[in-house]
């Protein structure tokens, strides 16, 4: 659990939950809590976490993907920055 510890958690995992959280709201109807037409691509988004709500109603899906989506789009921040820093520190830029 070292990775919590990380100094590029927070700056990485942050951002990623927040675009993921916007990504959502942007999808769905707020007032009324559901998809509107669909939420495939909602689900899409989330292609590994998503098999576990793939079937879920509307309401499901956006509590689910709100919940694991957003920890998992997390984690994609946090391997993204790690990812550019290695990149930026290889070819010595920066």
């Amino acid at each position: 659990m070292r990775i919590f510890l990380d100094d590029d958690f927070l700056p990485g995992f942050i951002p990623g939950a927040v675009v993921h959280v916007i990504m959502v709201f942007s999808r769905i109807n707020f007032w009324a809590f559901n998809c509107g037409t669909v939420c495939d691509t909602i689900t899409y988004y989330d292609i590994p976490v998503s098999l576990f709500y793939f079937f879920f109603s509307d309401a499901g899906i956006i509590l689910s993907s709100l919940l694991l989506g957003s920890i998992l789009w997390g984690f994609y921040g946090y391997i993204a920055l790690k990812l550019l820093r290695r990149i930026f520190q290889n070819f010595g830029i920066g």
